[in-house]
């Protein structure tokens, strides 16, 4: 088999300093901008990291951080143009050829253009129907409706049984949007489908399929539907360990180089889990003395736990790949009399450079929650009580001047990230 020369080795661990993804700090700066509502600020932090931080690799993950971002500041049509150029980019990486993959191997994960996890994917779908619902766009909105369950479709077929083959938000707010739109059969097919990934939710990440308690529209009554983005999603940070390379040195070679090593360790780094906390645990929306509490309609966070998890055994499969290449590596260097090459160029290199793929759409909500209201047409007042998991109220808020139109749904939205 072909082994990379010290020299080669060196080099290729060295370039991939360029490939150092968006550190967990930059990333929880911009969750707290979030919680704090800042939207501006945490626009100007990622147009300020677009080139130290993302990068040409993770062109697509900028545009996914900002249009979160743009929405949740309900400047919609800003963050449509941002979803629609990383809904672009994303087609071409998924079509492209695997020619990247051979870096993957010997370097990192982090070579490889980011192109988004599914779970993230079928987001962006349902971020881009949002942008146009809020602002009553229904047909736009069925657009992205039927990409979302097409995609889900072509990915339910490749994954078989992984846990998130299905989202169950993303087709109970398609079924709305069909039947706004009057597509009724469409609607009828996208409900059966909620409620078989609803119950996936249920078995496999303990998430009780949601009721909405809402009666028949009357004559001259509207729905108005709140969404609440809450909570702030987990990253994904580095775990470093090592994996032993070489040969097994003999008692003499380790007396007479006072190491106690008994074999040379390369390290390699795997993705974990880094939760951020949040005190907001459930809602409650408030309308013209009519009431109804928000249920949870879409479990970002656990969705995003199961994927790693999911992913963990590929994601350490590959690193072991990438030990064993460089450990052929240092093996031939001491075959050669030169592994001090390696072991000072190559395997210390590798010490520094060797990083996990954290990268991650760090700017989602940790869950999305929804109610749903039968109102009266005309103006009204929206007041929304926030409560923390004592259920003590945390604070209220009240959006002003909502129209509900007669046979129609509103859709409106807030977001709390403490």
């Amino acid at each position: 088999m072909h082994r990379p020369s010290p020299v080669a080795l060196a080099g290729l661990v060295l370039a991939l300093a360029a490939c150092v993804p968006p550190s967990v700090a930059y990333r929880e700066h911009l969750s707290t901008l979030v919680a704090q509502r800042e939207y501006g600020a945490a626009v100007q932090a990622i147009d300020e990291a677009r080139e130290p931080k993302y990068g040409e690799k993770d062109r697509v993950l900028y545009w996914l951080d900002k249009a979160a971002v743009l929405q949740a500041a309900r400047d919609y049509a800003g963050s449509d143009a941002l979803l629609d150029q990383a809904e672009l980019r994303i087609e071409e990486l998924y079509t492209k050829s695997l020619s990247q993959a051979a870096g993957t191997v010997l370097v990192n994960d982090v070579t490889q253009d980011y192109a988004g996890e599914p779970h993230e994917r079928a987001f962006l779908y349902v971020l881009r129907a949002l942008n146009f619902a809020y602002r009553h766009q229904v047909d736009d909105a069925v657009v992205e409706a039927r990409k979302v369950t097409a995609f889900l479709e072509r990915h339910g077929e490749r994954v078989q049984m992984k846990t998130y083959r299905d989202d169950g938000f993303a087709h109970l707010l398609s079924a709305m949007l069909f039947e706004d739109a009057g597509r009724y059969d469409d609607a009828r097919i996208s409900r059966e489908a909620a409620e078989r990934a609803y119950g996936r939710y249920a078995r496999d990440l303990s998430v009780p399929v949601p009721q909405f308690a809402l009666g028949a529209r009357v004559a001259g009554e509207g729905e108005l539907v709140l969404l609440h983005y809450n909570g702030k999603v987990p990253l994904r940070g580095t775990k470093h360990t090592s994996v032993p390379v070489g040969r097994r040195k003999t008692v003499r070679e380790m007396a007479a180089s006072g190491d106690d090593e008994e074999q040379a360790q390369l390290p390699v780094a795997i993705p974990t889990l880094v939760e951020q906390p949040f005190e907001i645990r459930g809602s409650a929306v408030d309308v013209a003395g009519r009431a109804a509490q928000t249920v949870l309609v879409e479990p970002v966070a656990a969705i995003a736990a199961k994927a790693l998890e999911d992913e963990l055994p590929a994601i350490k499969a590959r690193a072991a790949a990438r030990a064993a290449t460089k450990g052929g590596a240092y093996s031939a260097a001491e075959a050669a009399g030169t592994n001090r090459i390696v072991s000072g160029a190559g395997l210390s290199a590798a010490g520094a450079f060797e990083q996990a793929d954290t990268r991650g759409w760090a700017t989602l909500p940790a869950e999305i929650r929804m109610a749903r209201l039968a109102l009266p047409a005309g103006v009204h007042d929206v007041r929304i009580a926030y409560r923390d998991g004592t259920g003590a109220l945390a604070f209220e808020e009240t959006l002003r001047g909502v129209e509900i139109a007669a046979g129609f749904r509103t859709y409106v939205h807030v977001r709390t990230a403490k």
